[in-house]
C-alpha cells in the first residue's frame, strides 16, 4: 500500500521539546521584568497550550502586555 500523506504528532511524542519551551518562557518572563521561573511544575504549564494562554493563566497577565 502506498501512502499519500503521513502525519506525526512531533511535539512531546517524537521529540521532547519542553527544554526549548522552558527557555522561551523564561526569556519572555525576563523581558516582562519578572524573575525567571525555576519551579518545574510551573514551567510544565507552558507545555501543551498556546504559550500566550499559558502566560495569561500562570501569571494573571493582561493579554495586551503580550502584543
Amino acid at each position: 500500500m502506498k501512502f499519500k500523506l503521513a502525519i506525526f504528532d512531533f511535539d512531546g511524542t517524537i521529540m521532547d521539546t519542553s527544554p526549548g519551551i522552558f527557555s522561551t518562557a523564561n526569556a519572555t518572563i525576563e523581558s516582562l521584568g519578572l524573575e525567571p521561573e525555576k519551579d518545574p511544575s510551573v514551567l510544565a504549564r507552558f507545555v501543551g497550550p498556546p504559550i500566550r494562554e499559558s502566560f495569561v493563566a500562570v501569571y494573571s497577565l493582561d493579554e495586551s502586555l503580550l502584543d
